[in-house]
């Protein structure tokens, strides 16, 4: 029988390079292998044929080229002739290199063309949707010379590895063009030869761990249920923006360290600001500690892996926790490196174990002698607030896009205070003279900017700079007051906004107390008196090394007014260098955020062995009391029951395990790198996260959209992209063998913030994948396209519908004619609307859209400008138990990652969440794309599952994205 439909029997599915004809296989469409062994490949494109659509463009008309034979590419250069590339990803034995040799071709040579150049790519945020539009652009110098592009016919591209395999990329250039003479070269044949060679292109390897613990030294009739069986083993949602399929990062490795085992009490301490701390026996057990068991002898501190230097005051000498005893311990705010994610540095606190004797806090005899006494010291205060969200900001990934609010705008804005100087207070305490002031700022619209800025009053002068790009303005001897000093900034570019990051401001201050603390540092052999305390009961400690602060003793405390203010009078040995010294009242010393008690997961243990890799929160996971929820615990029974091995991990292991406790993405991808390559083979192939993310994972304020007070649950990866600037990604968590783009993992995300979110989902994926189903509903696709505007640059848009039309060329002789949805065909998209929701109501296989989307809506009717389906239509369905794949070739319709307070789901969160209704799973972006791109993915796609059998949508997903790949 033939119960999935797609033309071949069952039993006689191929895989993508095992069919032939007459003995010479296919590759890819398109692509031939007509010889193969040790030594090497001998492949060839066949191009039968090619088409062309005449665009006008500055009075000229051109061809825009385009071949039907097979999925393929263009050429990427700006303004020189757009033509076909056809890419391949060839497997290459392992530990060799590639060499090309073009062995033969057939061509034949096509005059009068003028062919379309490649037009620039530019956000267009007309009617209500931002995409990618294309701006008509061309390089005259390349048009007027007289030989054919591209000059090769066939080359070598990227080197990837795919689960260890090697990737080689081939070009092909099936069709060249010669600009001066209008002559088209189609190489109806190319014949290649890919020799291997030994050599040094070797399989990269995940991190080996290092392990951290307290008992060793520190160190750092027609089936498609059965169609896509188990096609949820990458389940619901798969959202990643194309554009970052196309970027490379190395994998962070980290120094993998080991908790305390679960034998050994282990607590994590949140802090997040510098300081001395302190745990009572009061404090803990208010916090949920029994402190019965405590032997003050042996509790240790560690932070980053690293046991730090702790003072323990043990009133009687019982090393019992009594009420009068106390831990003082030094701690710092989040390091740099984890800041994006977290505002919480993780203090591990353990009770028994480690290497050596605990570590405590040695003690400085500072007896004031006869030193000389400085006045002054070098004092640095750094002023930022992360309020207001900047996608844009040009950066790197680990830039932190929060800015102040408000920003400062130019006058011809048109907003209410538009071209209005906007001030900036901070504080400067014990001010003695001139210093040097710093702004970062950030020019957000205009290519030139133009700012004034004054301090307290005083005009210090107007700074420019060009193009969207941060600007440092540093402004030396600056004139500052004692307090509050003012920073006013006025725009002066008509049509401008200017973001500002931070002021930093340096000066020589008195050595003066503020609020009862002081943290200076200064050279040594000298005597120190820091005034301004209001109480006798003081503390003084050098900090110059945070795992090994030392306690400052035989200080004088001078009483300067009878009773009060007091001086601290210290003289600390001399040495070389400068040393860091914190001084402060008792009142200053900070208790702990919270403490929670560690849950051992021992993850690197490398006798686990996994297929299948479920990630979730324990919110999400588990009820009270520890117990499973039944999705969990369902899904699990489903992948065993399918054959493979279920590891569940609680995300908390993960973090406490490769993040040191702190919440990071990059736990996330350092632990999926470890399990690959040391866990029991084989390795994982799945990996579900069970829990919504944030882009606002530290809770910043908005003050125009309000505070996220949902939980984390599992972080996503923020990145940078070309065109929209930062969006998210979980496909960077799964590229961990081999530093490329390609993900060797198979992801997916279930945007669950909360259990009964998680059971919805998961209720739809095992009525999904429960029993063969013979559903007639199961035949029909359903094909949307966004209306193309009117104009000459919309001329691309006419791409929406092609896409469709390549989509439904695909479809197995078995499927219903698709059933077609374009908004070209309707004056009022609510009509459209009406028709796409009845007909998911009555039951379709697959849902495919093309043209323009946003984060809640698809299409934009180019009259009246509504959509054709949003979020909002969710509530209306009434498809229980037909859950189509709903996959949108659009922008950001997958932006999974607005903050939840906000209420704006997006439609795939909105499709996915809705129970008993809806989709079962949703391919969709999280980010803004490009059309080309688009059409490759999508047909590539339904290539995949449709002619290739890969029945695994996880794993069609990733064949469609190295198409994507190979030819983009």
């Amino acid at each position: 029988p033939d119960t999935d439909g797609d033309g071949i029997l069952d039993g006689e599915d191929r895989e993508t390079d095992d069919h032939s004809q007459g003995g010479v296989r296919t590759l890819s469409p398109g692509v031939y292998i007509l010889a193969a062994d040790e030594t090497g490949t001998t492949l060839e494109l066949r191009t039968d044929s090619f088409d062309f659509t005449i665009l006008e463009a500055e009075g000229q008309e051109y061809e825009r080229l385009k071949i039907p034979d097979y999925i393929h590419g263009f050429t990427p250069e700006v303004g020189k002739p757009e033509l076909p590339l056809k890419g391949i990803l060839l497997d290459i034995p392992e530990g060799n290199s590639a060499t090309l040799t073009v062995l033969q071709t057939e061509d034949e040579l096509h005059t009068g063309y003028r062919v379309y150049p490649v037009p620039e790519k530019a956000v267009d945020d007309q009617a209500q949707l931002a995409h990618v539009g294309e701006i008509f652009a061309i390089d005259e110098a390349a048009y007027s010379v007289d030989s054919f592009y591209p000059e090769t016919v066939a080359r070598l591209g990227e080197q990837y590895i795919f689960r260890g395999q090697q990737k080689q990329q081939i070009v092909f250039s099936p069709l060249t063009f010669n600009p001066a003479t209008g002559e088209i070269r189609h190489y109806r044949r190319i014949r290649i030869r890919v020799d291997y060679a030994a050599g040094e292109w070797a399989k990269a390897t995940g991190p080996e761990p290092t392990v951290w613990s307290p008992s060793v030294a520190d160190e750092g009739s027609i089936d498609l249920s059965s169609f896509l069986q188990m096609a949820f083993l990458t389940p619901s949602m798969i959202v990643n923006p194309i554009a970052s399929v196309l970027s490379s990062a190395a994998i962070l490795v980290r120094a993998i360290w080991a908790p305390p085992a679960a034998a050994t009490p282990a607590y994590k301490i949140l802090v997040v600001e510098d300081g001395i701390y302190r745990l009572t026996k009061t404090w803990l057990e208010a916090n949920g500690v029994d402190v019965s068991t405590f032997d003050l002898s042996q509790v240790r501190i560690y932070n980053l892996g690293q046991e730090i230097a702790i003072y323990v005051y043990d009133e009687n000498g019982d090393d019992l926790f009594d009420p009068e005893d106390y831990i003082y311990f030094y701690a710092e705010a989040v390091e740099e490196s984890y800041a994006k994610y977290t505002t919480d540095n993780v203090y591990w606190l353990t009770l028994e174990g480690g290497a050596g004797a605990p570590k405590r806090m040695a003690e400085i005899d500072s007896t004031p002698a006869s030193g000389s006494v400085p006045s002054i010291h070098s004092f640095t205060v750094h002023h930022e607030e992360d309020r207001k969200y900047w996608a844009r900001a040009p950066g790197g990934d680990s830039l932190d896009r929060y800015f102040f609010d408000p920003y400062v705008i130019g006058p011809d804005v048109g907003y209410a205070g538009a071209g209005d100087p906007v001030s900036f207070d901070f504080s400067l305490p014990g001010v003695n003279g001139e210093g040097t002031l710093k702004i970062m700022m950030a020019g957000t619209w205009a290519p030139s900017h133009q700012v004034d800025i004054s301090l307290n009053g005083i005009p210090l002068g107007t700074y420019s700079w060009s193009d969207i790009a941060f600007y440092e303005a540093a402004i030396e001897d600056v004139d500052l007051v004692d307090g509050i000093n003012t920073v006013t900034l006025e725009c002066l570019t008509g049509v401008d906004s200017i973001a500002v990051d931070w002021f930093e401001v340096t000066y020589p201050r008195r050595f003066e107390a503020n609020g009862d603390l002081l943290t200076f540092s200064h050279d040594t052999g000298y005597r120190f008196q820091v005034s301004d305390f209001g109480t006798n009961n003081l503390l003084a400690f050098d900090i110059t090394s945070p795992v090994n602060v030392e306690r400052i003793i035989n200080f004088d405390t001078i009483d300067t007014g009878g009773p009060g203010p007091y001086t601290l009078d210290f003289e600390p040995p001399t040495g070389s260098g400068e040393r860091t010294y914190l001084v402060l009242t008792a009142d200053q010393v900070l208790d702990p955020v919270a403490i929670i008690e560690d849950d051992y997961g021992n993850l690197a243990d490398p006798a686990i062995g996994s297929d299948y890799i479920l990630i979730t929160h324990r919110e999400v996971g588990w009820d009270v009391s520890g117990d499973p929820y039944p999705w969990l615990t369902d899904l699990v029974a489903l992948r065993q029951a399918q054959g493979l091995r279920v590891k569940v991990v609680d995300v908390e292991d993960i973090f406490d395990e490769f993040s040191y406790g702190m919440e990071t993405p990059e736990a996330i991808r350092d632990f999926l790198a470890y399990a690959y390559t040391s866990w029991t083979p084989p390795e994982p192939q799945y990996v579900l996260l069970a829990g919504d993310s944030t882009r606002n994972p530290k809770n910043n304020p908005d003050p125009s959209l309000g505070i996220d007070t949902v939980t984390t649950y599992i972080p996503t990866y923020l990145t940078f992209t070309e065109h929209m600037g930062e969006t998210a990604t979980d496909e960077w968590f799964v590229r961990v063998s081999g530093d490329d783009a390609i993900s060797d993992l198979y992801l997916g995300r279930l945007p669950a913030k909360s259990a009964a979110e998680a059971t919805a989902m998961v209720n739809k994926i095992l009525a999904y994948e429960d029993n063969f189903n013979t559903k007639s509903w199961e035949k029909d696709v359903l094909l949307l396209a966004d209306d193309q505007r009117d104009g000459s640059e919309y001329e691309y848009e006419a791409i929406f519908e092609i896409m469709n039309y390549d989509v439904s060329a695909l479809l197995p002789a078995a499927m219903n004619d698709p059933i077609t949805g374009y908004l070209n065909d309707y004056f009022d998209a609510d009509n459209l609307k009406a028709e796409i929701i009845a007909q998911i109501n009555s039951g379709t296989f697959m849902v495919n859209y093309s043209g323009h989307s946003s984060i809640q809506r698809l299409a934009n009717h180019k009259v009246t400008y509504e959509n054709i389906f949003a979020t909002a239509d969710v509530a209306t369905l009434t498809n229980s138990g037909m859950y189509p794949l709903f996959v949108s070739m659009g922008c950001l319709s997958g932006h999974f990652v607005y903050p939840e307070d906000w209420d704006y789901p997006s439609l795939a969160e909105a499709l996915l969440r809705a129970e008993d209704k809806g989709a079962a799973a949703a391919l969709m972006s999280t980010g803004l794309t490009t059309t080309e791109g688009q059409h490759i993915l999508d047909t590539a796609l339904v290539d995949a599952i449709f002619n290739q059998d890969i029945r695994v949508l996880g794993q069609a997903v990733s064949a469609a994205k190295q198409t994507l790949l190979a030819n983009g």
